[in-house]
């Protein structure tokens, strides 16, 4: 049974479910729609997100969790959305709203879904090379629209 849930939090395209889930869940939320369930479902995904994270930092260890650089960018969004669930389960009295505002980073969790496509280094190597070659234009742009804005 142990060995049952380690390997499911351990499972990207499980965990890459949630977080499509969960980023579909925060646009109906920013976007005014207000219901009990989505409320409800945002506080379960966030849990999963934080086991996720607990039970990596046990298989890996500390250190090789915070190694990956995708490891990283989900640990500090865990850590964010943290406020969230103390909000709901504890009254602190304190005002959390512009902690709780910083929970909307977890959409960048979606980034996640990057690793997944082919050949994704040689489009990064060549993204890389393209935004090197052309930065000149670009500074170009920049010095033009702030010629015009004024």
């Amino acid at each position: 049974m142990k060995k049952l849930i380690c390997n499911f939090f351990l499972n990207d395209k499980v965990i890459l479910i949630f977080i499509v889930i969960n980023a579909g869940i925060i646009f109906l939320q920013e976007s005014g729609y207000s219901h009990s369930w989505l409320l409800y479902t945002d506080i379960v995904i966030t849990f999963i997100f934080l086991v996720e994270m607990i039970i990596k930092h046990l298989s890996f260890g500390f250190k090789n969790y915070w190694k990956d650089v995708w490891n990283r960018l989900d640990g500090v969004l865990v850590i964010i959305s943290l406020p969230s669930l103390f909000e709901i389960f504890f009254t602190t009295g304190l005002n959390l709203s512009f902690v709780l505002a910083l929970r909307v980073f977890r959409v960048f969790k979606f980034f996640r879904i990057i690793k997944f496509l082919p050949n994704i280094k040689e489009l990064s190597k060549g993204l890389k090379k393209a935004l090197k070659d052309s930065y000149a234009v670009f500074l170009s742009f920049i010095i033009i629209i702030f010629i015009f804005a004024f």
